[in-house]
């Protein structure tokens, strides 16, 4: 899967270029087909819903949740917590390096998943938990947070190297 967001301007860019083309549709439909799975071009614009999962880093989620579950089964006290601390700052690298060897291009996309990731831990087990007297709703709001600027925040259209990946 492509986890670049497809914007309207992308998929119009895509859809100029397939009519452009000297290909056929036949031919253009074998060749998506003998493409990988996950490698097929994009040429519709991402709704809300393929937006936000794009922007969550749902695999990483997974793994930080295993790491957390592991520290707090193991350590108690202060070792916890700077443990519990260390693992999210591991983990808030790793989105970056994550959604770049996906070949996400656009930067402004993967600080909104950084942000979709913290969202996401200060609402689950972790050290914002370890924080006195942390108010868990912090949590909720953050990921309302996040859903509302996936729902405001337009990005630039995608580098024509990408949409280059993307033609017939």
């Amino acid at each position: 899967m492509n986890l670049n967001i497809f914007t309207e301007a992308d998929a119009t860019a895509v859809a100029q270029a397939v009519k452009q083309s000297p290909k056929s549709a036949t031919e253009i439909a074998e060749q998506a087909r003998a493409r990988k799975p996950g490698e097929t071009p994009q040429v519709a614009a991402d709704d809300l819903y393929s937006q936000v999962l794009k922007y969550v880093p749902t695999p990483l989620l997974g793994l930080y949740l295993v790491a957390v579950n592991a520290a707090a089964s193991s350590f108690s006290g202060n070792t916890e917590r700077v443990t519990l601390w260390v693992i999210f700052g591991i983990f808030a690298i790793s989105v970056v390096g994550f959604l770049h060897t996906r070949k996400v291009k656009r930067w402004e996309q993967i600080a909104v998943s950084v942000a979709a990731f913290v969202a996401w831990v200060a609402a689950s087990p972790g050290p914002f938990q370890a924080i006195h007297n942390y108010p868990d709703v912090i949590g909720t709001f953050a990921l309302i947070a996040v859903v509302l600027v996936t729902l405001v925040f337009h990005l630039k259209p995608l580098p024509d190297d990408v949409i280059e990946s993307s033609e017939p």
